[in-house]
């Protein structure tokens, strides 16, 4: 028999859902993703209309060039999360998962396209999310994964470095236009950060802050500790192209070699690999 979440995750999500927190953040995420799948839909309208003029006759011959898929479902969007945490022992881990799994259900993201990653996961707890239809990532990315679809990437109280990692994975315009991430407020990093700290070991958070539409989660005093400086953060493409073209040139990988508290787990090769169930 397949495990299951345990009563008090049950009872966890279902707290979350009638809460007023949950209502207010459901409509934050709404109205951001709203204008992200208007950029993503004006960003496509755009490459048919270019393409139709570099083939004029594409629609009339059944061979001609091949056009890209429209997306107009929710239900084409991928969501990665990094982070949870152990959720058979932490609180704070269980409350961040059940808001991922209404966020899943909200949003009508099917559960096999979010893949989940926690170098700290057991096998319980793996056995329990591919339970859950989600897809369990077995090795230690970093945050190094290429967006190449609309993604929602939810990391809830990540190390700036995870962030950093992702930023340089998919430093394009057309990746980031099609990111949109549930985390840590990147305005935050910025307040508490000197600026040449943040320059110097976090250089993708420094030269993304331009291009970011940032809006923060509500403050509730019953979730302060599971939700708190978070934000849902998306790049709208004209901020983007606001950011001068230099800037954009392909960056060299972060090492942190001068980073003091790297707050992320390395990859160590087959060490960092999770257990399968």
């Amino acid at each position: 028999m397949p495990p299951a979440l345990d009563p008090a995750a049950k009872t966890t999500r279902e707290e979350l859902m009638a809460s007023t927190f949950w209502y207010i953040c459901q409509r934050i995420i709404e109205e951001c993703l709203s204008k992200f799948l208007e950029q993503i839909k004006e960003k496509q309208n755009s490459s048919v209309e270019e393409s139709q003029h570099s083939y004029p006759n594409a629609g009339e011959d059944p061979s001609s060039e091949p056009r890209e898929k429209a997306f107009d479902s929710r239900n084409e969007l991928n969501c990665v999360c990094y982070g949870v945490g152990k959720f058979s022992s932490c609180v704070i881990s269980r409350y961040q998962l059940a808001l991922l799994l209404l966020l899943l259900e909200k949003l009508q993201i099917p559960k096999h396209r979010c893949h989940v990653f926690d170098p700290l996961f057991s096998r319980w707890e793996i056995a329990v999310l591919q339970a859950l239809g989600l897809t369990v990532i077995f090795e230690n990315e970093e945050g190094k994964r290429k967006i190449l679809t609309p993604t929602i990437v939810y990391m809830i109280h990540c190390g700036k470095a995870l962030y950093n990692n992702l930023l340089w994975k998919n430093w394009s315009v057309d990746a980031l236009s099609k990111t949109i991430i549930i985390g840590n407020s990147f305005k935050r990093i910025e307040e508490r950060l000197l600026a040449r700290i943040l320059t110097r070991d976090y250089a993708y958070i420094a030269k993304i802050l331009k291009g970011i539409e940032e809006t923060a989660f509500p403050e509730d005093p019953q979730y302060m500790d599971i939700f708190n400086d978070t934000s849902v953060h998306w790049f709208p493409v004209p901020k983007l192209m606001d950011i001068p073209s230099k800037t954009w040139l392909p960056g060299v990988e972060p090492t942190y070699l001068e980073c003091e508290e790297l707050e992320i787990i390395r990859n160590q090769g087959q060490e960092s690999k999770i257990l399968c169930p």
